[in-house]
């Protein structure tokens, strides 16, 4: 670098010096460089086996081979090679090296490229040649180093002789080449003589602290209860136990030590000849490790961590195997558990996604992906607010914030935007998640999407809305038409009661006047003295007298029928009265009639109305309840209402849910609903029937 860029302290660092050449510098980098990847790194060196680092001891076969792979030490040969040409040039003496190298400098590369591609090489005797050979190049470096030292004149000033830091450099790299194996050839018997008393002392010290060491990592060892240590031979076989193998194994030291491993194996991994294939492995990688089931001394089987590790002694064998188990049944059953949950959460049609205390989002599964539009990447650690740009008011959301953190739940309707802004309808649950300490450490959401519910809860609402209008409309029609049949029946049966009382008093009237007549006129003949002789005339004039009066009978009895008079002349309560009588005497049935309202003027619809429903009742009593008594009553209800009650004491009358109702009780039904009344039955089997009929006084 001095030369190139002309830097005076590089290349005369001081001043009456002779510089180093550019081309000694080169060489010299070239050398370190071999040096750096030949040359051993750690008094345990490296070596591959099966793809596994594995430490060799010193002495070992293997000890004094350098790192790195052959390619390394190839390219390192070369740039020795070259460090041993470029002297040779130098000393064969081409033109083109005259005036950059001088001769010792050319010699001592010569030696140091033969040192470089000599170094590791052992001879049968244990000796090494690189060590040898760099003797007189450490001899020539401190011979010239000794010279400008104490000023010799030949050294001082000149530009033939080697430059004072091209000496010092010779003297380092034949330093590191000796000190490249210090435990063999000349630097083994230099440290075995002059340090063999303190090596004796140093011996016994460690001896000693071996002892005292092995003693304390036998309690160690055996203080481990959370791990099971075995030692075992080369052959499988336990030769240590320790308290943890012990608790977790079941098994004490003095019936298991002697055994082979394979008592800890299920029967199907002893099937497949897995003890050996474990313990081959450990032997060819220096270590293995796995997961599977073990086998207790009362044959429970738990999940573990198994680690061999092969142990040799310094030559290399194999002395035997450590192993250490670790029960992981409950690490196995969280982990499957979590495994199941994350699927779980995955595979779920909801979306669910977690944030932290802040709702900075942190999980985000594929449902939720497909719902929102945004992929896990785009949403991580963003703003659960800002992705979903949520439609709520702020102090709504406020307000649900606020619940989540008193309660650590909230669930609820929400409207979000997805990524390409389409609104969603949301049904929100969120839950607070908290650490050990009870911290709260976030919230997890589940989204279930309802926007299309919603649009048709919209949709059926709407629908709702427009049917109930439409049945309003339709009931307010067939109310008016019901109103319009009411109306025309009620006027049906008051032409129809006029009629009954026009053709009653017709009957009463002139019928009955003629018939009167007729029979006064046959009194009149059979009163005659010609009658009175002819005694067959006189039977014919009396039988004809007769079938008169029965005539004239039946057209009371049917002009009452059509419309009895006494109702008209008397009013409703005599005409209840009469009918009560006159039914007790067509029946046999004791039939009582007790009215609390003093007589008063009724319409002329009311009358006939509760004087039809009390016939009508009487009647179908008489056909059906087979009773013995009946009662009859006729009140006055808080001033308001008049009320007909008819009871019996028959075999009762209960209607059955879809009976048809007879006519005779859908028209007393339908009188009383005209005359603007409230009709009820109630009937109990074997206790009678009693029968209410309520009609307010406004009616009149």
């Amino acid at each position: 670098m001095g030369w190139q860029w002309n830097i005076v302290f590089s290349k005369w660092p001081i001043p009456y010096l002779a510089s180093m050449s550019r081309l000694t510098a080169s060489v010299f980098l070239l050398a370190g460089a071999s040096f750096l990847a030949l040359a051993p790194t750690h008094p345990f060196v490296a070596s591959r086996s099966g793809g596994k680092d594995r430490l060799a001891p010193p002495g070992h076969s293997q000890a004094a081979e350098p790192p790195g792979n052959a390619r390394r030490q190839f390219v390192a040969r070369i740039l020795a090679a070259f460090v041993l040409l470029t002297g040779l040039l130098k000393v064969t003496g081409p033109a083109i090296l005259s005036s950059q190298m001088t001769a010792q400098t050319a010699f001592c590369f010569v030696l140091s490229g033969l040192a470089l591609l000599l170094l590791n090489r052992e001879t049968r005797g244990g000796q090494l040649p690189s060590q040898y050979i760099v003797l007189p190049i450490a001899s020539v470096g401190l011979f010239f180093l000794l010279g400008y030292f104490y000023r010799v004149q030949p050294f001082v000033g000149s530009f033939t002789v080697m430059a004072a830091h091209t000496a010092g450099c010779f003297l380092f790299l034949s330093a590191a080449i000796l000190l490249a194996n210090p435990g063999k050839g000349i630097m083994k018997k230099l440290s075995s003589s002059n340090f063999l008393s303190y090596r004796g002392k140093q011996k016994k010290r460690a001896r000693h602290g071996l002892l005292k060491g092995d003693a304390r990592f036998r309690l160690l060892v055996n203080s481990i209860k959370d791990y099971a240590i075995v030692m075992l031979d080369p052959a499988g076989k336990i030769i240590s136990w320790n308290d943890g193998a012990e608790r977790i194994k079941g098994y004490n030291k003095e019936e298991i030590i002697g055994q082979n491993m394979s008592v800890f194996y299920t029967p199907e991994a002893i099937q497949r000849g897995e003890p050996k294939h474990n313990l081959a492995q450990a032997q060819a990688n220096g270590r293995f490790e796995l997961e599977d089931w073990r086998v207790r001394k009362d044959r429970s089987i738990f999940w573990a961590n198994v680690v061999f590790t092969t142990i040799l002694d310094p030559k290399g064998d194999i002395l035997g195997y450590a192993k250490v188990t670790r029960d992981i049944t409950e690490r196995k059953r969280s982990t499957e558990q979590i495994s199941y949950m994350a699927r779980l959460m995955e595979d779920t049609s909801d979306a669910i996604f977690s944030t932290d205390s802040y709702f900075a989002i942190r999980t985000w599964n594929k449902a939720a992906e497909l719902l929102f539009g945004y992929t896990l990447a785009e949403v991580k650690d963003q703003s659960a607010a800002k992705i979903l740009r949520t439609q709520q008011n702020e102090a709504v959301v406020n307000v649900i914030k606020g619940e989540m953190a008193t309660t650590g739940y909230w669930k609820g309707e929400v409207y979000y935007l997805r990524k390409n802004g389409t609104p969603l309808t949301i049904l929100l649950s969120s839950s607070a998640i908290r650490d050990a300490k009870g911290e709260l450490d976030g919230y997890v959401m589940v989204c279930r999407d309802i926007t299309t519910r919603k649009e048709m809860e919209l949709q059926l609402h709407q629908f709702n809305k427009e049917l109930a209008a439409q049945v309003k409309k339709k009931t307010a029609e067939i109310s008016q038409s019901y109103q319009d049949i009411r109306y025309l029946a009620a006027h049906l049966q008051d032409i129809r009661e006029e009629e009954r009382a026009a053709m009653s008093r017709e009957i009463h009237d002139e019928l009955g006047q003629q018939l009167t007549g007729l029979k006064m006129d046959l009194s009149w003949i059979a009163k005659r003295n010609v009658v009175e002789e002819n005694v067959e005339v006189k039977q014919k004039v009396l039988v004809v007298i007769n079938l008169l009066d029965a005539t004239i009978k039946t057209v009371r009895r049917i002009a009452t029928d059509l419309r009895p008079s006494i109702l008209d002349d008397l009013g409703l309560l005599a005409a209840i009265e009469w009918q009560s009588q006159e039914f007790e005497k067509r029946s046999g049935i004791k039939t009582t009639f007790l009215s609390t309202i003093e007589e008063c003027s009724f319409s002329p619809a009311v009358s006939i109305g509760l004087f039809r429903i009390c016939q009508e009742s009487l009647t179908n009593v008489a056909r059906h309840a087979k009773a013995s008594t009946i009662r009859i009553s006729l009140q006055e209800q808080d001033n308001a209402h008049i009320q007909l009650k008819i009871e019996d004491n028959g075999i009762g009358f209960v209607a059955k849910p879809g009976e048809k109702k007879t006519l005779g009780l859908l028209g007393m039904k339908e009188r009383t609903l005209m005359m603007g009344g409230e009709f009820r039955i109630e009937g109990h089997p074997g206790k009678g029937t009693t029968l209410f009929v309520t009609v307010p006084l406004s009616s009149n």
